[in-house]
């Protein structure tokens, strides 16, 4: 299985209790009545990314899922699992627009535990503090894999995938809508 990052602003992910499954397509999401036995359930939206669709994969593979949750600043995390679906239901995709985009889809969890992680390894490794970040930015190159590397078809791809970047960036910003690649 693959590892797959989801985010957003924050409570971009939805929680909620004796979830019925389908979205009102209001902002919010509809729940069933009270039941004895509460259980949390989680919607993700999946916003567009690369189009490889790993994660997705993964769940029509084995709808068994794990989640860390990590808070920039916070060496402290959140654990989740338990079961997941795919689902379109439009009420759902349209709870979860964001910068104008509706997702395609949207990841329904059946929560069956959750936790706080401890924080030590956070905090060696200073990963939310600056001044052990390197002093310059490292950027992935693209291009190296689908061609030779510094060819102008790797060029080409690197250039595409940063322009892309910048149009994501700006629409977070506020600058505009977000598009699929």
């Amino acid at each position: 299985p693959f590892v797959s990052p989801k985010g957003d602003q924050p409570g971009f992910v939805t929680v909620m209790k004796d979830f019925n499954g389908k979205g009102n397509g209001k902002g919010s999401v509809s729940v069933s009545g009270s039941t004895s036995t509460s259980r949390s359930t989680l919607i993700i939206p999946d916003r567009p990314g690369n189009r490889l669709l790993f994660g997705l994969q993964n769940i029509l593979d084995n709808p068994n899922v794990s989640i860390l949750f990590e808070i920039p600043g916070s060496c402290t995390t959140l654990r989740c699992g338990g079961s997941a679906y795919i689902s379109t239901d439009l009420g759902l995709l349209q709870d979860h627009v964001a910068r104008k985009c509706t997702p395609k889809v949207v990841i329904v969890v059946n929560i069956k535990h959750a936790f706080f992680h401890c924080a030590k390894a956070y905090m060696r490794s200073g990963i939310w503090d600056p001044s052990t970040w390197p002093s310059e930015e490292y950027q992935v190159k693209f291009g190296r894999y689908f061609a030779p590397k510094g060819s102008l078809v790797a060029n080409r791809i690197d250039r595409g995938v940063m322009d892309h970047y910048a149009g994501v960036k700006k629409a977070i910003d506020g600058e505009g809508e977000e598009m699929e690649h």
